[in-house]
């Protein structure tokens, strides 16, 4: 792998670990969240993150926010 590769996966991972932070202080705000295992607010965010790109992905693909929201609901 070049140097111009590494610095991208680099900053890939600087990201992700942003994103996965930001998710974390958000959720451990929530007052329904005061008495979450770390394990279980890693899997929360995990989820949150998965959820998040199922989202981005439907909404390429042209579907409504409402199209959106039921299959979201049917998940």
């Amino acid at each position: 792998m070049n140097a111009l590769g590494k610095r991208l996966t680099a900053l890939e991972g600087i990201a992700e670990s942003a994103r996965r932070r930001e998710l974390r202080d958000l959720i451990r705000s929530l007052p329904e969240a005061y008495d979450l295992t770390p394990a279980e607010v890693e899997e929360s965010v995990t989820e949150a993150l998965r959820l998040s790109k199922q989202y981005n992905t439907w909404q390429r693909a042209g579907l409504s926010e409402r199209e959106i929201y039921r299959r979201l609901a049917d998940e």
